[in-house]
């Protein structure tokens, strides 16, 4: 997929909400189509009134180096996330909370977590995305980085930062157990 607007011309770091508005706002249905380094599982329904799937499904995006679509841990990254919104459907996972310290991403950032060390676990390597995210300015999630993202010292409320801490120990775990036992 390609979308509508270019996001690389713009500053800070946009949520979907905010890219389903500009989405909403390209007035030329003709226009030209840009790259978005990104991939999505999407559930069934409409999201954010501006993607309406009636079942749902995985988006590969091209972005701006690499097809998304290209790399296996992406791949399975996005499958996981299917078996997850299938498993836990309608407990919230991919809406903020809050609770007495404030607003978070907890429940996002585990689901994350499980798609990182569930994409690494198949392919037996713990950097998730090396090929799709492996363009200028960005950087693929290692699950073997030491000193392990400590919580709550490092935390910032952004799901794949946040994630960090759970599939970095449960990598950690596997390195020291038996691995096919673990998992």
């Amino acid at each position: 997929w390609r979308i509508p607007i270019d996001i690389s011309d713009l500053s800070g770091n946009l949520g979907i909400p905010e890219i389903a508005a500009l989405i909403t706002q390209a007035q030329d249905v003709d226009g030209e189509l840009f790259p978005f380094d990104n991939a999505m599982y999407v559930p069934a329904g409409n999201l954010f009134g501006i993607l309406a799937r009636p079942m749902p499904s995985l988006i590969f995006f091209q972005g701006t180096h690499r097809d998304f679509s290209y790399d296996a841990d992406v791949i399975y990254h996005e499958m996981t996330h299917a078996v997850v919104g299938s498993v836990v459907d309608g407990v919230g996972l991919n809406f903020s909370h809050r609770d007495t310290q404030g607003l978070h991403q907890f429940s996002r950032a585990m689901n994350e977590a499980y798609a990182d060390f569930f994409a690494t676990v198949q392919t037996d390597d713990p950097v998730m995305g090396e090929y799709a995210m492996g363009g200028p300015g960005m950087s693929p999630r290692d699950l073997s980085d030491r000193p392990r993202n400590g919580c709550p010292s490092r935390l910032m409320n952004e799901e794949h930062y946040d994630s960090a801490p759970y599939s970095q120990a449960l990598w950690e775990i596997r390195e020291t157990l038996d691995a096919e036992s673990f998992e």
